[in-house]
């Protein structure tokens, strides 16, 4: 498999190691936890360490904080489901590594050092790889060499498995055109409005056969399906937070150890042009304050690319001294004067600026105090979990369970299409395939509660009496009726209107004409007004059914867009190449998903658990 790794960046790896110098880890590290933690789960025979599991939901944690401009606590990043994202990464990352080590796939010692060496992080003033700058930059990271080239070594290996599935094939322009074509055709449109009033006689009351007849004809509509009725006993943390007590020493541990996430300093994305001189610097400068020149064009005549000057999101004192000042002062897309950096002269540019946030402890006292009863109370579910499963195994039914601990015991009627009460994903997905046969077992649930269930009765499908669904089944005869009634109408006036006509024989109306695109930009228009007039002929009349209302309408007219113009060309040529990235991405998404398949994996749920609960 041909690549050439040393003459690109890395397509993903790239920003981890950015984030990472960025962000920084904070010294946080598995040594910190209480008990002994090495790995928290297999891919084959690869096993996932525990370290980087934390480091990779850090990063998931830091990139939503970019992302959405706000702090998340590390209990609110496990409800955002950030927690999950990380394993999926991992497992994905892992099963790559797999299979590269199984077909023989590596990076040598003489890639590795050109890609390292064109990271702009680890270069001295001179441009050029410095091997004193390069440890630095790992141990403000803590990462020790080895360990930090194994990474960028797997990382480059995985980019080797995905630049295989790169298509090299042909590629014709005629789907973009046809999707061209579909997005810019239009239609224009005449349209009138039916509705009950237009109807020359009132829609009878129907009678009490009306009714059952309606009931009858439309069983599926009204037969309330085969549902399971099942007893549960439930044990959610906030029940148990009155049997825990948090001291002040806690709140203070807590508040300092989440320091960062209330307390966030402003953040900019910055871009750097470095010079060899302060002349050509200098000189540079007074071109885009003089000329007609902008940073975008400098970038480009120097042949240097976006991620060449990007620096990435940086907090004020991630630059030297000099530049940080000078940096934070800048307004948005503002050019600073020459400043001397540590690769030499350079001119620096702020593009995006995220706010500082600062919140005290006092502020955060009461978020604090709930926060920590929660953790404690999920801890003390974990400690329990053993005697309440030891409690279902020697034969205590969940009414026992209940009365011995402090389980809520709850039952409901469930059908997944059906109002169940069941709000949790785990739940439904438990009661789905909850069977008569055997004893209730302790599941975990996406809150940290814990639940066993049971199932009582199967409950077959019926049809309800009349009596009991009157008002529905009567107001669904009414709109049923009225829709016929439409229909009917509106059928007869179609049949006496000549097309690209006045419409004469809509005296009471006044057809309105609107535009119609696929992209239905026109608020006069409906979905399924602008569905059935793609679906029509131009110069032809249909109906479509409102709700309790109709609409008549006339395709006038049928205009296609130049395939010929600026905008057609531009947009096949983008669209070739969207479609060819997201063929490519498709088809290793699948490659993963079978390999994670073939090589199946395993999570210790339990060092998950104990990682979250100490993090």
């Amino acid at each position: 498999m041909a690549t050439s790794i040393g003459s690109k960046t890395s397509k993903v790896f790239i920003w981890i190691i950015l984030l990472l110098l960025i962000i920084g880890l904070g010294g946080f590290g598995i040594g910190g936890f209480g008990r002994s933690l090495n790995v928290i789960g297999s891919v084959g025979d690869k096993e996932i360490s525990a370290n980087r599991y934390i480091e990779t939901l850090r990063q998931e944690i830091s990139a939503f904080e970019q992302q959405s401009g706000s702090s998340v606590s590390p209990s609110e990043a496990i409800k955002l489901g950030l927690d999950a994202q990380a394993l999926e990464k991992l497992i994905a990352t892992t099963a790559l590594d797999v299979e590269a080590s199984r077909i023989g796939l590596s990076v040598g010692n003489k890639e590795l050092a050109s890609y390292l060496n064109k990271i702009s992080q680890f270069q001295g003033p001179d441009g050029n790889f410095n091997q004193d700058t390069y440890r630095m930059v790992l141990t403000q990271i803590n990462k020790n060499v080895s360990d930090f080239e194994q990474d960028v070594r797997e990382g480059l290996t995985r980019d080797m498995l995905k630049d295989g599935f790169s298509s090299g094939g042909l590629q014709t322009n005629t789907y973009a055109e046809s999707i061209f074509n579909y997005i810019n055709e239009e239609r224009i449109v005449k349209t009138a409005v039916l509705t009950k009033n237009d109807l020359i006689n009132n829609i009878p009351s129907p009678s009490n056969a009306d009714l059952k007849n309606f009931l009858s004809e439309n069983e599926k509509r009204f037969t309330v399906p085969e549902r399971k009725k099942i007893t549960y006993a439930i044990l959610t943390p906030k029940s148990l937070i009155t049997t825990v007590k948090v001291s002040e020493q806690e709140l203070s541990d807590k508040y300092e150890s989440n320091y960062k996430i209330y307390n966030r300093p402003e953040f900019r994305r910055v871009e750097r042009i470095a010079f060899q001189d302060s002349t050509t610097a200098q000189r540079t400068l007074t071109s885009l304050k003089t000329q007609d020149v902008s940073f975008d064009t400098i970038v480009e005549e120097r042949g240097l690319t976006k991620n060449d000057v990007n620096l990435g999101l940086v907090s004020e004192e991630a630059l030297s001294d000099n530049v940080g000042s000078s940096v934070f002062a800048l307004p948005l897309f503002e050019v600073s004067e020459v400043i001397e950096s540590d690769l030499g002269p350079a001119l620096y540019r702020t593009v995006e600026i995220i706010s500082s946030t600062t919140r005290s402890f006092e502020d955060v006292r009461e978020e604090l105090e709930e926060s920590v009863l929660i953790d404690k109370s999920k801890r003390l579910i974990i400690n329990k979990k053993d005697l309440y499963e030891d409690l279902l195994v020697g034969g205590a039914s969940l009414e026992d369970l209940v009365k011995e601990t402090e389980f809520e015991l709850k039952s409901v009627s469930f059908h997944s299409s059906f109002d169940h009460q069941l709000r949790d994903s785990v739940l439904i997905s438990e009661a789905e395939k909850l069977k008569s046969d055997g004893y209730p077992t302790l599941f975990d649930l996406n809150d940290g509660s814990i639940a066993a269930m049971r199932l009582d009765e199967i409950l077959p499908s019926y049809l309800p009496k009349l009596d009991n669904i009157r008002d529905r089944v009567l107001k669904e005869w009414e709109l049923f009726t009225l829709k016929a009634h439409l229909k009917e109408l509106a059928d007869d006036i179609i049949k006496k209107t000549i097309p690209n006509s006045d419409w004469n024989y809509l005296d009471t109306k006044t057809p309105k004409i609107v535009v119609l695109n696929r992209l239905g930009t026109n608020p006069d228009s409906s979905f399924q007004l602008t569905n059935a007039a793609f679906n029509t002929n131009e110069n032809t009349l249909g109906y479509i059914d409102n709700g309790d209302t109709g609409v008549i309408f006339e395709v006038t007219k049928v205009n296609l867009p130049n395939l010929d113009s600026n905008e057609a060309k531009i947009f096949v040529e983008q669209l070739n190449k969207q479609t060819r990235i997201e063929f490519e991405n498709d088809i290793f998404i699948y490659f993963v998903e079978a390999l994670q398949n073939k090589l199946g994996f395993k999570l210790d749920r339990a060092a998950l658990n104990s990682i979250h609960q100490q993090f």
